[in-house]
């Protein structure tokens, strides 16, 4: 009898899904019944570019793939931090589970998610695509035939993985491969110790840049080690020492021909005579294959998916506990490496610019989302909801109760500006740490009396200036200060991402926070001695400033800068920096276009070449990556700092409050220009 094909259901549009949804149309015993995303245009798109059949059901939400009946099971690449909630939904409605690696933030996630599968009677395999390629078999076959201490290592940079799915950096994914690559070696015996190789490498957000560590195992002379890492360039080696022969494969992870996985292998080897060579030659393996490995792995799940649906058999439990280990290791290098306590935020209110930086603080490694507080009890829940928030997020329907909950450790305040003070002392007073969004107050007497509190208290103050933390600030800073600097900071920026009835500023409190707190960050943080408003800023009726400029200058050093907002004008986030010596220039400042690299140009020396034909040297791009975006970096470092006062070791950071304290002193005297015709306003620190 014909085998039935088995139905898989897609969540999410994520790069990795092109991939194995073309496995799910290679393999003979599966096919693609239904994709869901939560944008059904975006699912809509995805089906007809990956060539899904016409039949593919496309749904604008994960819960109707999951309520289809159509569909026998769930292949889910959605980010790690999700993988909780929609595997333990799959499993409850009887759906087999594919889950793509890594499989959760931890063994207790695992842990549910298996108890889910097991208790529904459905299959769970993890997308680990090599286990199923031929070669794999082929090559235990060789290796059993020696006895085996194996280093299993896997060097990847970042131009396949996107981070953002979870947040253990190299280790959740070139890391997996190695540790799964070293347990397969090892029949799956876990080893008795795991202890992190010192040093690993961070970005300033603190997530794992590349990493290592050593198994061992008791009492049989086998130790492993690996080392992951998105810094070096494309590395699929491994490595398998024995005493009795080795073995060798450069593209364990893909096979660099899927149609084809070769290896070496070589027994009893010896330096030849004069140590000319060893003897002998490794032989050289090469095993076909019809379908590529992850083509064989969604037929190998399917196979079992219609044994279970026939009644034939029960869920092969070999694949949950080969998961399970696998990320059993992984939580012991990370133990190895950092006992770091996860700084705790609650979220006041549910502002738009919310939604970006509750991302980051899922994003980033070192902080969750204990609660999240809003006058309405309804809205608060579908913020939570909608933005992924962890279950365990508590949700009220006040901002009080989100400062007396004892498992919030900071607050991030998004509130309207005029709201500030009120809920920024309250928060300080009990000892929560502040993460205030700007504008920061309405004038620096509010700040003062906000600092003055967080100061009082013991805790951390930052505002919400993402920019700050973005890698490429600092490699600015480091070129443009080599040259005397004659500044001009421009940001104009129109109003997509703002609601001006958030604060009475209007576009000087948003646009011209960043163009303010630019120019301050080039010049050092030193304070102008004069600041003039241009003539005829905008106004809309109800007198809200829609557009402003200002000139600052310095006194003795020749420096003056100047800046216009504006909430009329297109989107436009340039700096220009003008010195003797050179210039500098960036075009997305505030946000960078692509929230994984920031690019910014610099020149030194230039001149008209001859006859004018035009400059010479030309700039210089400069690109700066990162693995987090700026707002993840931002909530990292705070973080950081948090945790640095709570364990005792540290005292709260002075220099965020300063540099906060300093651009909110230079907004007033703009606004103080304005209402005094325009004359240049003294600054008075």
């Amino acid at each position: 009898m014909a085998e039935t094909r088995i139905r898989f259901g897609i969540l999410g549009c994520a790069n990795i899904a092109r991939k194995v949804s073309r496995a799910m149309l290679l393999s003979p015993n599966t096919t693609i019944s239904a994709i869901g995303s939560r944008s059904l245009d975006k699912a809509t798109a995805f089906a007809s570019e990956n060539h899904f059949p016409e039949s593919t059901k496309v749904y604008g939400s994960y819960d109707a793939v999951l309520e289809d009946p159509d569909v026998d099971a769930i292949y889910i690449p959605l980010p790690t931090s999700l993988h909780l909630r929609w595997a333990v939904l799959a499993a409850e409605k009887k759906k087999h589970v594919l889950l793509e690696k890594p499989l959760a933030l931890n063994v207790g996630e695992l842990d549910t998610i298996l108890k889910a599968c097991e208790s529904s009677g459905v299959q769970f395999m993890d997308g680990t695509m090599w286990m199923h390629h031929p070669r794999t078999a082929k090559m235990k076959e060789v290796h059993s035939t020696f006895t085996y201490v194996g280093e299993g290592d896997f060097q990847k940079n970042d131009v396949r993985v996107n981070p953002n799915l979870d947040s253990l950096g190299a280790l959740g994914d070139t890391g997996w491969y190695s540790i799964r690559a070293i347990l397969w070696a090892h029949g799956y015996e876990l080893p008795k110790t795991v202890i992190a190789l010192r040093d690993p490498e961070y970005n300033e957000s603190g997530v794992i840049l590349s990493c290592g560590a050593s198994l061992k195992w008791e009492d049989n002379g086998k130790v492993a080690t690996f080392y992951c890492s998105f810094l070096s360039n494309l590395c699929m080696d491994i490595i398998a020492l024995g005493t009795k022969g080795s073995i060798r494969v450069h593209d364990f992870v893909i096979p660099f021909n899927e149609k084809v996985g070769p290896f070496y292998a070589v027994a009893n080897s010896k330096w030849a005579e004069l140590s000319l060579g060893c003897e002998p030659e490794p032989s050289e393996f090469r095993i076909p294959t019809i379908f590529p490995q992850e083509a064989l792995m969604v037929q190998e799940f399917a196979r079992l998916v219609e044994g279970i649906r026939s009644g034939e058999a029960k869920p092969d439990k070999k694949w949950s506990i080969i998961s399970r280990k696998t990320q059993v290791v992984i939580d012991a290098v990370i133990a190895s490496i950092n006992n770091e306590t996860l700084i705790r935020f609650g979220i006041l209110g549910c502002a738009n610019i919310a939604r970006k930086v509750s991302r980051a603080m899922l994003l980033s490694p070192n902080t969750t989302i204990s609660a999240i507080g809003s006058r309405s009890l309804d809205k608060a829940t579908a913020f939570a909801s909608e933005n992924h928030f962890p279950e365990s997020t508590k949700v009220y329907g006040s901002y009080d109760a989100v400062l007396d909950d004892p498992d919030v450790d900071a607050v991030y305040i998004p509130l309207p500006t005029s709201l500030h003070l009120r809920w920024a002392v309250l928060a300080a007073e009990k000892k929560k740490h502040v993460l205030l969004e700007k504008p920061l107050a309405l004038n620096v007497g509010e700040l003062d009396t906000i600092l003055k509190a967080c100061e009082s208290s013991g805790v951390q103050f930052m505002d919400g200036t993402m920019w700050m933390h973005h890698p490429r600030t600092a490699k600015m800073k480091e070129v443009h200060s080599t040259f005397t600097y004659v500044g001009e900071g421009d940001f104009q920026k129109n109003d997509v991402r703002v609601n001006p009835n958030l604060d009475s500023l209007g576009a000087l409190g948003d646009a011209g926070w960043y163009s303010i707190r630019a120019i301050l960050w080039a010049h050092d943080y030193e304070l102008p001695k004069t600041v003039t408003a241009l003539r005829d800023p905008e106004y809309n009726e109800s007198g809200v400033i829609l557009s402003c400029g200002a000139s600052l200058k310095w006194e003795d050093n020749g420096k003056v800068a100047t800046f216009y907002c504006s909430f009329l004008s297109n989107l436009c986030m340039d700096i220009i920096a003008l010195g003797t010596k050179g210039n500098l220039r960036v075009h997305d400042f505030v946000i960078p276009f692509k929230e994984k690299v920031g690019h910014f140009y610099a020149v030194a020396n230039s001149k008209w070449a001859e006859l004018s034909l035009g400059c010479e040297p030309e700039p210089s791009e400069f690109q700066m990556p990162t693995v987090l975006p700026q707002e993840a970096l931002m909530v990292q470092e705070f973080a950081r700092l948090v945790d640095g006062i709570r364990i005792g070791k540290k005292k709260p950071e002075k220099k965020w409050p300063i540099i906060s304290r300093k651009t909110q002193v230079v907004i007033d005297a703009v606004i103080a220009s304005i209402k005094n015709g325009f004359e240049p306003i003294e600054i008075v620190y």
